[in-house]
């Protein structure tokens, strides 16, 4: 083999060995950013843990809460009923004229009831609200997922409300724990 020969062969080589150790660093550079990302997320992830933790007491005591608080429906239509007619008492009593009411389907879930009624209450704003405060306290279970005033086109101090509540009753199967 001639000397040029050698030099082109050495020179290959050499870029050969440059090649490779540029893809193995940047392989070896690809693996370490994926390692420090799993690392990172594993710290999240601790962090995420020891807050669930340390709040869990908190969590346990809300679960007795709940458990020991929610009532528990045992006769569907009886209980619907019942709501319509608490919820049409207060509205009464406030001086609020209901102009229409109707139960919705009840929804049954493993871990409760929802029974539903939507109404449409006619009365003084202050009034209205202070109605709809006195339903929803935490202890009734009673949410109102859609509500929609405007004034009223015969009377413009009053206002209709069209409003649907929600009460959740612990299922009868579940019981108290």
């Amino acid at each position: 083999m001639k000397s040029n020969e050698r030099r082109l062969l050495m020179v290959a080589g050499m870029l050969f060995t440059l090649v490779v150790a540029l893809v193995l660093s940047q392989r070896l550079m690809n693996w370490q950013e994926q390692i420090e990302r799993r690392k990172h997320d594993l710290e999240l992830m601790q962090f995420e843990t020891e807050s669930m933790l340390a709040e869990a007491p908190e969590w346990l005591e809300k679960h007795q809460w709940v458990t020991n608080s929610q009532p528990v429906a045992n006769e569907g239509a009886l209980e619907a009923n019942a709501e319509l007619d608490t919820i049409v008492k207060n509205a009464k009593q406030l001086g609020l004229t209901v102009q229409s009411q109707q139960l919705q389907e009840t929804t049954n879930t493993e871990y409760y009831q929802q029974f539903g009624v939507t109404l449409a209450v006619k009365g003084d704003l202050e009034k209205v609200v202070t109605w709809m405060h006195g339903l929803l306290a935490p202890s009734q279970f009673r949410v109102v997922p859609s509500v929609r005033v405007v004034p009223d086109k015969e009377s413009p101090s009053e206002v209709v409300v069209m409003i649907e509540f929600w009460r959740w009753y612990a299922a009868a199967l579940a019981g108290k724990s």
